[in-house]
């Protein structure tokens, strides 16, 4: 029997409930654990060496991604990142923004040899209110 090469990693961040040091959360996103959990068994099929985390802070948002610009890769770095957000930026379990640059930064070569010349794709879904609650997709 001939093992399967892993066609590379994958990480999935999913925020479905905001909880606001302040008091004041942002709204519950629903279905967003069941769109997560479909991500995770699609990558998965398709070789890809997935880790999925939900609700979690900016430093462990961060931390993930130190981690991940640390492991080998394979032929493709795939980063999932739904939640709601702004131009720019998303929001952790807290409703603390964490800036996309940031991460991109963290993955950038000169702070990640083993990516360097590996392709990385980014999806990033937002849900951002506006106004008069109007949905709009960043």
């Amino acid at each position: 029997m001939m093992l399967k090469e892993m066609k590379g990693r994958a990480v999935i961040i999913a925020i479905s409930e905001f909880h606001n040091r302040q008091g004041e959360s942002l709204d519950k996103r629903k279905g967003v654990k069941r769109d997560a959990n479909r991500l995770f068994k699609v990558l998965t099929h398709l070789d890809y060496k997935v880790s999925l985390h939900m609700d979690v802070s900016a430093k462990e948002i961060k931390d993930i991604y130190q981690k991940e610009s640390k492991m080998p890769q394979g032929g493709c770095f795939i980063s999932i990142l739904s939640s709601h957000g702004d131009e720019g930026l998303i929001y952790d379990f807290y409703g603390e923004p964490v800036l996309l640059r940031d991460l991109y930064n963290i993955l950038a070569p000169h702070n990640s040899p083993l990516l360097a010349g590996v392709p990385k794709l980014f999806f990033v879904q937002v849900r951002a209110a506006i106004g008069d609650c109007t949905v709009h997709n960043i």
